[in-house]
């Protein structure tokens, strides 16, 4: 589950518990969360989080997505663990916990390979660098009569190179489209 945690028995007994827990809860329900994946080839990626191959995926350029992104903005690769991290009676601010909570995953899910770009408020994150993206793939069962015309012309503007994902034995092959 995202953004699980276990309370230390100290904290558990804690008499400002109930408020702390309110207060990390509302902190980690505040927080936008953008999700990057390590793997560009892995039908499990697609199928979980690209609507079973419809959507796209857009690939970035790591240092510059890092160097582009303001500085209230963290880039937090995520831990996988088959315990959920310990919340401690400690003087961790809630925010911290809050992030700690949503940057560890169970170790079922380590297949992702993921890194989550973390910022104060949900909503648009801005990058000042427009080399950030370095392309769109769009999946094997993507509406090509809907929306292909759009992304191209946008992919067009923005010159950024347009991929195709095709399905050839047990591999996903990708193959650069024309503008």
């Amino acid at each position: 589950m995202e953004g699980t945690h276990r309370e230390s028995a100290i904290f558990e007994k804690s008499s400002r518990k109930s408020s702390r827990m309110a207060s990390i809860l509302a902190e980690r329900d505040s927080i936008g969360i953008a999700s990057f994946s390590e793997c560009r080839a892995s039908e499990t990626m697609w199928a979980h989080y690209a609507g079973e191959f419809h959507g796209i995926t857009i690939s970035y350029r790591f240092k510059r997505l890092v160097r582009s992104t303001p500085n209230d903005i963290e880039l937090v690769r995520v831990t996988y663990d088959d315990v959920p991290p310990v919340f401690l009676n400690d003087r961790m601010p809630d925010t911290e916990k809050a992030r700690l909570a949503l940057s560890t995953k169970t170790l079922r899910w380590g297949e992702e390979r993921e890194w989550r770009l973390l910022s104060p408020k949900i909503g648009l994150v801005h990058f000042d660098d427009p080399l950030t993206v370095a392309g769109v793939t769009i999946g094997v069962r993507f509406e090509r009569k809907r929306h292909l015309p759009k992304l191209l012309n946008i992919c067009r503007k923005a010159n950024v190179k347009l991929y195709e994902a095709n399905i050839s034995g047990y591999q996903l092959e990708y193959t650069e489209m024309a503008k």
